[in-house]
Formats: structure tokens, sequence, C-alpha cells
């Protein structure tokens, strides 16, 4: 019996240490560094390498679509809905 028991002081104080250890590099990876390399300071500077993330109605370029007629009557299939196009990728968002 006293084998197990310190079995088990051993068990839940190791456990202990591990989530105390886990809480702490969760604590210490959202810190900011304040000091950056060379390399790190070039990084997403330039004003030409933003990708916009925009999303357009469909109601706003349907005018626009070579296939009009059958994007109204899949609109109609479907009984509405909001749909959105991404104009990047040309993707489609309901």
């Amino acid at each position: 019996m006293n084998g197990w028991f310190k079995f088990l002081i051993i068990l839940v104080v190791f456990v202990f240490v591990i989530i105390v250890a886990m809480e702490e590099e969760a604590v210490l990876a959202f810190e900011v560094r304040e000091g950056l390399n060379e390399i790190e300071q070039l990084e997403f500077s330039a004003e030409e390498m933003y990708i916009p993330q925009v999303q357009v109605s469909l109601e706003e370029i349907m005018e626009e679509l070579p296939n009009r007629d059958e994007w109204i009557s899949f609109v109609v299939d479907i009984k509405g809905g909001i749909f959105y196009f991404d104009p990047r990728s040309g993707g489609l968002y309901r």
C-alpha cells in the first residue's frame, strides 16, 4: 500500500509539473518580440505586396457576367439566397 501511495503522489506531481510547464509555454508564445533582425524588418513592408480580401455580391456584377441568364435561373432554382464572388479567384460563396 505504501508503494502505491508513493507512485500516486509522484504521478500527481508529474502531471502538475507538466500542466504548469505547458501553461508557461502558452503564455510565452504570445509575447511580441521587440527587436527584429534586418530580414524580419523587411517582411511585408511593401504596399504593393498587399493582397486585398474583397467579396462582391452577385447583384453588383450580374450585368457583367457573360452567362447572366444561367445565373438568374440558378438563383431562381435555389429559391433566392445571397451569393458573393471573390474577384481574384472567381470563387463563389454563399
